[in-house]
């Protein structure tokens, strides 16, 4: 299978946004998501929210204590503008992968189409994610490791089809406090922080 196809699909990790608070690499290297709840790491998380001023935008990685469906991830996050309609979101699909340090993500920006996928109208992340797994054979083994991913690893993580974390955009001060009181949340950190203006940028 030539290269271009799964270097346009597959990544172990999304861009790394950075900002005088923190930087997402290093939580993607300590991710922990599926591990259960750590009291510790969240309330020293959310004193982080909690001094954050009223006048940013933050980008977030969000961990979830056990992985979730898909639908039921939608369903918990809805009043956070975490809908099938927003798709500025970057979902965690297994726990760090050792070789790469870092989760498997798929990113829920594309439709089928701009992914190639024939056939395919389902419009959940995971979803989708499971087609392009299931479209990978023996003879992509040897190109996926070369960018730090394994096809057990994609394979094992698609026929599981939950989330164990996600990124979300846009957040205020009152959605990342709001999210930190879901039960299935584990810990949410702060990577990036934008100046707000009147309205979500598109």
């Amino acid at each position: 299978m030539g290269g271009r196809w799964w270097r346009t699909r597959w990544a172990t990790s999304p861009p790394s946004p950075r900002s005088p608070i923190t930087d997402l690499t290093g939580y993607l290297r300590a991710f922990a998501g599926g591990r259960g709840h750590e009291p510790a790491a969240k309330k020293a998380a959310e004193r982080q929210i909690r001094g954050l001023g009223q006048s940013e935008w933050a980008t977030a990685l969000v961990e979830l204590a056990s992985p979730l469906a898909e639908r039921d991830l939608v369903e918990e996050m809805k009043p956070y503008g975490f809908g099938p309609q927003d798709r500025d979101k970057y979902f965690f699909l297994s726990p760090t992968v050792p070789a790469a340090a870092k989760p498997v993500f798929w990113s829920a920006l594309d439709g089928c189409a701009d992914r190639g996928l024939a056939g395919c109208d389902d419009p959940a992340a995971t979803k989708q994610f499971q087609q392009s797994a299931g479209l990978l054979t023996e003879d992509d083994r040897r190109n996926l490791r070369r960018v730090g991913l394994d096809l057990d690893v994609l394979r094992a993580a698609a026929s599981e089809g939950r989330v164990y974390g996600f990124i979300v955009n846009w957040m205020t001060k009152d959605d990342l406090l709001g999210l930190f009181g879901k039960p299935d949340v584990r810990v949410v950190h702060v990577v990036e922080m934008v100046p707000r203006t009147d309205r979500v940028p598109s």
